[in-house]
């Protein structure tokens, strides 16, 4: 595993997780689905409770997490790429991450995690949009 390619705003000797590191994560902690399940390569909701487990224990507007595994997942929402109303949207609702996997030209797969649900979003997302980074150690 190569961290030259993603390691992105990351310290050296940490990178930005792939879709791939995603699905483990998520794996590893949902309760029903492990990896490699064939659910976690689903688009969409998917999963049983990882957000839940993800997800701090406060901070959310609707539905604080359990925290079981230190991860703190935090509601920062998102930045619009429109650069015309510089918008932020869904701070304490949503959790959005990038991963280090392009999709296609300018987009790249990302992971949400909601306060009102249980399970994770995996979806594609174009590159301009001001989404957190969780740097995983190489």
């Amino acid at each position: 595993h190569s961290s030259l390619t993603n390691q992105g705003i990351c310290p050296s000797g940490w990178h930005i997780p792939t879709d791939e590191e995603w699905m483990i994560l998520e794996g590893a902690v949902d309760s029903l689905y492990n990896y490699p399940d064939p659910i976690w390569q689903q688009t969409g909701f998917r999963g049983s409770n990882v957000c839940q487990k993800l997800k701090s224990t406060n901070g959310w507007t609707a539905g604080n997490g359990t925290d079981e595994f230190g991860f703190k997942a935090l509601p920062a929402g998102m930045r619009d790429h429109d650069a015309s109303g510089a918008d932020f949207f869904n701070l304490g609702d949503i959790a959005h991450f990038w991963s280090s996997t392009d999709y296609f030209v300018a987009y790249a797969k990302e992971r949400q995690l909601w306060g009102i649900f249980d399970n994770t979003y995996r979806g594609n997302e174009v590159g301009g949009m001001g989404y957190s980074v969780r740097c995983v150690k190489d």
